[in-house]
């Protein structure tokens, strides 16, 4: 089991609304769900990755979670981040795949 399988094989983060490709250069939003009894942490962060990624080192970019106001929830979560511009390069047409880590 490599660690992108066993990062995949926990409790399922939902990603909304992904689009099939990006506008290179321009702000990319990513929302998600984080599932019930699933705890958010300051540690949490989101990662954009190339779809033949073989590990959760082998990210394109990230940017750290933000713990929601109030913290853990029993129920489904949303929470959000933002990809800045600068980071969304001209190679993000290989780029779609994204973990929770």
């Amino acid at each position: 089991v490599t660690k992108m399988e066993e990062a995949q094989s926990q409790p399922s983060v939902v990603f909304l609304n992904v689009a099939s490709s990006y506008v290179p250069h321009t702000k990319v939003e990513c929302h998600y769900n984080l599932p019930p009894g699933m705890k958010p942490s300051t540690r949490d962060w989101i990662g954009i990755f190339k779809v033949d990624a073989s590990s959760v080192r082998d990210y394109y970019t990230f940017v750290w979670g933000i713990v929601p106001d109030g913290g853990a929830s029993e129920g489904t979560l949303h929470c959000s981040v933002q990809f800045q511009g600068r980071y969304v390069s001209s190679d993000s047409e290989q780029i779609h795949q994204s973990i929770h880590g």
